[in-house]
């Protein structure tokens, strides 16, 4: 009967110990927007814990002139972007969906009769959607590459195709006096060059081939702009053709290195064949080796090539030398190195060991809870989990000895702290056995203090041989796949029959360097430089250079890069333009304003050389304004300094993009930018430029726009712009905050005022100022009521930048965004 209760407790408490692990370790949701919870609601596991909280909006955060009042008609939304009515008076909201940041969340439309709950009128679209127009009877959708219409509770496309893959979409829509349809359509780059920041932003990788599209014939100087072919790097070969993407990668972060895979190693030719590598060199083979070095050829010559290009070898053994390079050891062994085992000795001891260690610190933990409450009942519980835990223990050390023999290649380091580990965690067993051997005696007594005392030096024990463990595997290489790890690891002690079998390849492919000089060889395959002389070995990874004396990161990034290739401005990422410049026009082209007949016919190029005309509106003095985002400083072709712009838009006028900011050429010094070269023209022959009717901040992020028609609202035939804010540090560096405001430009006059924004007094902490306040966060977009006596404001939500491995990133916060309703209060009103 004492057994049996004995055993009873112990499984008991392994049921109790399964259900607390359970409930901590469960997986929380990805993506909050799918679960319907707001980012501050509770479970949402860690990572939402780190992140900053995200108030819920408050009109009482929110500022307005004197007269003029604030509401929250609708929260919660998941990146709105635009507000529409019908005749009827019932409001449309869209979830636009794709954003920087996320690019799976929903993209829908939300229809809200009057006095109803929101409810999906249409879904699934091309996310971003940008806006909705109704007229005629229908809502026209802009949404990513095309122009729609919902009809009858269906989407129908009327255009298809608009260049909209890059970072800028098609954007406002507006019907014009002759009753046609005009929208913006934005760049596909910061600056008429794909660069690096593209790829950052996402759509590279998806989509090499897109390029800005002239909306009329132009010829380019043909200035190249040198760039880490970073497609390359991430190119997959197919199965079965070599190395893959993965390896590429790690054998060309060293410039040393890349030389012997580009020239065989000779060094002899070295100039010359870079040239043939990027340019196609004397136009004879080079653009069909290109071919075979990517993908593996005709199956001819590709596998020698490669050999040659990455071993200076003979070409008789490619195949057998790729499978070498690939898992580090004799040619001839790799086939049975890559047919690994899926299951191995060693691999049995860190699979057991966990199952002692939860059991036996469960074990004290609850003993001393029981020693504190003077429980009997459980520490007989603790009691069956220490019997748990030696008897597993029992196992596990079996299996550890077992490792001992099998494990593979590990640093001498390792090798002397497992007869350590093996030792301390000897002792911890005696330790707890003989603990378990003075309870079981005892069952119906309380634990005598000797018994106790011993269980907690076997505790103590334990903990010390689990660190040991630990840092064996983490530091010492113990278990991990040999092909995994660093030379100098790989030619360490391996009882697993690894070590001193492989001639090791792979060492100056990583490294660049001899791997007996390397102190730390992990820094050589990051930094392609000697480690030794790296004050900033962070700075070295991403530069390659000293970074005391980098006065151009972008620049020191290039050169340190493995390979590199020219990139040109109007021209796919990597690809070269005809000599003579010459770059045809299309109607579906890049930052331009379109027109186009309702039913979407005779679309046509209205006028063209803008960035990114985000609000497009005809105003009631006959005029079409567009909003217009300036250059950032970042990508292959950084400008500085460069003014979101107010427009008034004349029928085939050109505004500058890309070789104009704010109606002045980029040449000029406040376009400079802190670290890369000065900007230079890029077209030959540039067109006559527009002067913009004002300039606006930096980076302020103009957007969407309406008119005030009514004098109710008062300010009537005044301008409402919204200013969704900077992107501070991706946009540019050391300036202010900018935007995140509504403002009122008086047509007439040109003067600007802040209308709509967060109290001053309701701002976030600093470089959190408009994520983390209740107040308005990104104003996106402005429409009037029917009647013209309300404004709504459509605020995207919470956004933040974060700092990442591939630098400043944004992240946004889904179910943060908000539509605001300002009204004139009626005792303020003529």
């Amino acid at each position: 009967m004492r057994t049996s209760c004995r055993i009873v407790f112990g499984l008991m408490s392994i049921a109790f110990l399964g259900a607390i692990l359970t409930a901590l370790t469960a997986d929380q949701p990805k993506h909050q927007h799918d679960k319907g919870k707001s980012p501050n609601e509770p479970g949402q596991g860690r990572a939402a814990e780190e992140l900053p909280r995200i108030p819920p909006p408050d009109a009482q955060a929110a500022q307005v002139p004197a007269g003029y009042r604030v509401e929250v008609v609708l929260a919660n939304l998941t990146y709105p972007t635009s507000v529409e009515f019908d005749d009827a008076g019932a409001m449309y909201i869209t979830e636009g969906g794709s954003i920087y940041g996320d690019d799976v969340a929903p993209a829908r439309i939300l229809g809200v009769r009057p006095k109803g709950e929101p409810e999906t009128v249409a879904e699934h679209l091309n996310g971003p959607i940008t806006d909705l127009l109704w007229h005629d009877k229908r809502l026209y959708i802009s949404h990513r590459g095309k122009i729609s219409v919902l009809e009858v509770g269906k989407v129908r496309d009327l255009v298809t195709g608009l260049p909209s893959l890059g970072d800028h979409h098609n954007n406002q829509l507006t019907v014009g006096p002759d009753g046609k349809i005009y929208f913006g359509q934005g760049s596909a780059t910061n600056s008429g060059v794909v660069g690096l920041d593209n790829f950052k932003m996402g759509w590279l990788a998806k989509y090499a081939e897109v390029r800005d599209v002239p909306a009329k014939d132009i010829r380019l100087n043909n200035q190249a702009f040198e760039t880490p072919d970073i497609l390359t790097l991430l190119a997959d070969k197919p199965p079965g053709d070599g190395m893959q993407g993965k390896d590429q990668m790690k054998g060309m972060k060293n410039m040393k290195d890349m030389k012997d895979m580009k020239h065989g190693g000779n060094g002899t030719k070295a100039k010359d064949e870079m040239k043939d590598m990027k340019h196609g060199g004397n136009g004879t083979k080079a653009k069909d080796e290109m071919k075979d070095m990517k993908h593996g050829g005709n199956g001819t010559k590709a596998k020698d090539e490669m050999k040659d290009m990455k071993h200076g070898g003979n070409g008789t053994k490619a195949k057998d030398e790729m499978k070498d390079m690939k898992h580090g050891g004799d040619a001839e062994k790799g086939k049975d190195e890559g047919r690994r085992a899926w299951f191995s000795p060693m691999e049995l001891h860190p699979m057991l060991t966990h199952f002692p260690i939860a059991f036996l610190l469960g074990f004290v933990a609850l003993d001393l809870f029981a020693w504190w409450r003077r429980r009997l009942d459980l520490a007989q519980v603790a009691t069956g989990l220490l019997i748990a835990g030696v008897l597993s223990g029992v196992l596990a050390a079996f299996a550890g000895v077992l490792a001992f023999f099998t494990v593979q290649a590990h640093t001498d380091e390792a090798h002397v702290l497992m007869y350590w580990h093996l030792g301390v965690q000897t002792v911890a067993l005696v330790l707890f056995g003989l603990a378990a051997l003075l309870r079981w005696e005892g069952w119906t007594l309380p634990p005598t203090f000797g018994a106790r005392l011993t269980g907690f030096i076997g505790a103590l024990a334990l903990s010390v041989g689990s660190g040991l463990g630990g840092y064996i595997v983490y530091h010492g290489g113990a278990g991990i796949d040999p092909n995994l790890l660093a030379a100098d690891l790989r030619k360490g002690h391996g009882h697993g029959g690894q070590a001193g079998k492989e001639k090791d390849p792979m060492k100056s492919m990583k490294h660049g360097a001899d791997g007996d000089k390397s102190k730390d060889p992990v820094k050589d395959m990051k930094h392609g430089a000697d480690p030794d002389k790296s004050k900033d070995p962070m700075k070295d990874m991403k530069h390659g250079a000293d970074p005391d004396k980098s006065k151009d990161p972008m620049k020191d990034m290039k050169h340190g890069a493995p390979q590199m290739v020219n990139t040109f401005a109007f021209q796919p990422f990597g690809k070269t333009p005809p000599d003579d410049g010459a770059v045809r026009g299309m109607v579906k082209a890049n930052g331009t304003i379109l027109r186009m007949n309702p039913d979407g016919s005779n679309l046509e190029v209205y006028a063209w050389g803008l960035r990114n005309p985000f609000g497009v509106m005809w105003g009631p003095d006959g005029k079409l304004y567009a909003a217009d985002n300036g250059y950032d400083e970042r990508g292959s072709r950084p400008i500085a300094n460069a003014p979101d712009c107010l427009w008034e838009i004349k029928k085939d006028a050109w505004y500058g993009f890309p070789d104009y900011a704010g109606g002045i050429p980029v040449t000029d010094a406040q376009f400079q930018p802190e670290q890369g070269p000065a900007p230079k023209m890029l077209m030959r022959d540039v067109p006559m430029a527009e002067k913009p009717l004002l300039t606006l901040g930096p980076h302020a992020g103009a957007a969407k726009m309406d008119f005030s028609r009514n004098a109710t609202f008062g300010f009537k035939g005044q301008l409402f712009l919204a200013m969704v804010g900077d992107m501070k540090p991706i946009t540019g560096r050391n300036e202010e905050r900018s935007g995140f405001e509504v403002v009122r430009i008086d047509p007439e006059t040109l003067k600007v005022e802040t209308f709509f924004k967060a109290k001053k007094s309701a701002l976030g902490p600093k470089g959190l100022e408009y994520v983390t306040t209740a107040g308005p966060r990104r104003p996106v977009g402005v429409r009037f009521s029917p009647d013209g006596k309300a404004l709504y404001v459509v605020d995207l939500g919470a956004l933040a930048i974060t700092t990442t491995a591939i630098g400043p990133t944004p992240r946004p916060f889904p179910r943060t965004g908000v539509v605001w309703r300002i009204t004139r209060i009626e005792s303020a009103a003529p």
